[in-house]
């Protein structure tokens, strides 16, 4: 949840909003922000996840022509407060497509995770280096800030080569370590990131009718994390083995590929997120502007029966109110032309499933078998 004042906070969920774009020293207000639309994922894969890394998008429907092609934005919604508007920020994005259409411009931008971590990681520290100093020294090569890191970044140590990797999948492999997953927070940080609970509570006055639907509740069982090491043979040719780790018992669980995992550092992990519960499905919100992806908020239906909702992924609507969709599942956000480099290293594919819905993320391995990134395993 993004945390404002209980003033601001309530009357974003009660008043009108007026939402602004900035770039450079030029404001586009609200009389020309027709609609803003942004869509936010947590983990990158359909079901819970450690290691992912999203991008978060806005598109935006602009009155008059605006050249914003390339720019860097900043997005803020607002509410009166008091005769004076205040704002929260949506977060800084870069537009990839502006396309004017008579008195109309649409623009779609994202965030940093897509534009800022593509290129190649040069290590500036040594294996052995925490992971709050290997992420330091990424974000320091990418430009970005780092927001407040949880503790075990400081405590759990990278052992093994850092070369040959995008800042990427340096930033999933980090993430990964300490359990989290990683993005770019509404004030512009690289922030590592698990659920959280948000506080926030929702009735049935708060959701449409028939806007919540409820498949069931799961449980993460286990995780099970794969390390591909190379050695070679008095021959000179190289052997690829793979070690396998797990932690946790029988069920549904998370499987990731992670160079620099061991068993000690997974179960540590396992000790802070394993078991987590919550519920499967979706709701429709009339507001909802201050929920986050990866918030476990309550959401109670018509029955009296409060649910506890995994926020994997969010979509907000804002044109003078705001319809909020918070859905059990942390499909990507990045659009099926992105080039990016995801987590498990390889060529990035997608698969279009509708292009009003986030997009499921695929990974294509340098040995060409396709596999899902941070995918769900049955054992």
């Amino acid at each position: 949840m993004y945390n404002t004042t209980t003033t601001l906070a309530a009357a974003l969920a009660t008043q009108k909003l007026y939402t602004k774009v900035v770039y450079g020293s030029t404001t586009i207000g609200a009389e020309q922000v027709k609609k803003c639309v942004y869509s936010g994922s947590f983990g990158g894969a359909d079901t819970v996840t450690i290691g992912g890394v999203t991008a978060a998008m806005v598109t935006l429907t602009l009155s008059g022509a605006h050249n914003l092609r390339d720019k860097t934005i900043t997005v803020s919604v607002g509410a009166d407060v008091s005769g004076a508007v205040q704002y929260v920020p949506l977060g800084t994005f870069v537009v990839a497509t502006c396309k004017q259409v008579d008195d109309t411009t649409a623009v779609t931008a994202y965030d940093a995770a897509y534009y800022a971590l593509g290129g190649t990681y040069t290590p500036t520290v040594s294996s052995g280096a925490t992971v709050a100093a290997v992420l330091s020294d990424v974000a320091t090569q990418c430009g970005l800030t780092l927001a407040t890191l949880p503790a075990a970044a400081s405590t759990t140590s990278v052992v093994g080569d850092l070369t040959g990797k995008t800042c990427r999948d340096m930033v999933g492999y980090l993430a990964a370590l300490v359990g989290c997953n990683a993005l770019i927070d509404r004030d512009g940080k690289l922030a590592l990131r698990w659920f959280a609970s948000s506080g926030q509570s929702y009735s049935p006055s708060d959701y449409y009718n028939a806007g919540l639907s409820i498949d069931g509740t799961s449980t993460l069982a286990c995780i099970r994390a794969e390390v591909e090491k190379s050695t070679t043979d008095g021959d000179g040719n190289t052997l690829v083995n793979t070690d396998t780790y797990t932690a946790g018992g029988t069920g549904e669980g998370i499987a990731i590929q992670n160079p620099y995992m061991t068993q000690a550092i997974l179960d540590t992990v396992w000790a802070t997120i394993g078991r987590l519960e919550y519920t499967v499905g979706s709701c429709d919100i009339f507001h909802g502007l201050l929920t986050e992806p990866g918030d476990l908020v309550t959401i109670t239906d018509k029955a009296g029966v409060a649910h506890t909702l995994a926020v994997m992924s969010l979509t907000m609507t804002i044109d003078g109110g705001c319809k909020t969709t918070l859905r059990a599942t942390g499909e990507s956000t990045t659009d099926a032309g992105a080039a990016m480099q995801g987590s498990l290293g390889g060529k990035v594919s997608q698969l279009v499933v509708d292009l009003a819905k986030m997009k499921q993320l695929i990974i294509e391995g340098p040995d060409g078998v396709t596999r899902l990134y941070g995918g769900r395993i049955d054992t």
